[in-house]
């Protein structure tokens, strides 16, 4: 797989790393290959769940943290479409790569907020302000959603 890649033959590479995956799934290094193939191939979501599970294994990949934030695109639109879906990928990067990651917590308390899930929204906006202390539409939001559902 590996000389696929130095080749820069992603789709190859990729099929090689999925039938890999199918036969054992806990193959050192099978899901950064995955993340590699998938970044390279535009396929955003997919390479951020890839690079998520190998951080689960190599928490100081700097790789795999570059590909998350390269590829985190949530627009407000996926937010409001899906947001259950999104909070479970905000979740494991959170879980993950959160302290490394700045703006997760409050791209988790939108989807709480579409969720009506208020006081959870309240707590990730919080943990948000204690991640980012200067970032002042993370406390604008904090103090807004508190007034609002007068939580």
């Amino acid at each position: 797989v590996n000389k696929l890649i130095e080749a820069n033959e992603m789709t190859s590479a990729l099929a090689k790393c999925d039938e890999a995956m199918y036969l054992n799934p806990e193959l050192p290094n099978l899901q950064r290959f995955r993340a590699i193939c998938l970044a390279s191939l535009h396929r955003k979501r997919e390479a951020v769940f890839a690079a998520c599970a190998e951080l689960a294994t190599q928490p100081d990949d700097h790789l795999m943290l570059e590909i998350i934030v390269s590829n985190l695109d949530i627009p407000i639109g996926e937010i409001k479409r899906s947001p259950t879906q999104t909070l479970d990928l905000l979740d494991r990067l959170i879980r993950y790569a959160g302290h490394r990651i700045s703006g997760l917590h409050y791209l988790r308390a939108l989807c709480l907020i579409v969720l009506s899930r208020l006081e959870e929204a309240v707590t990730a906006l919080e943990q948000g302000v204690r991640q980012s202390p200067r970032d002042g539409s993370v406390k604008a939001l904090l103090d807004k959603t508190k007034l609002a559902f007068a939580i």
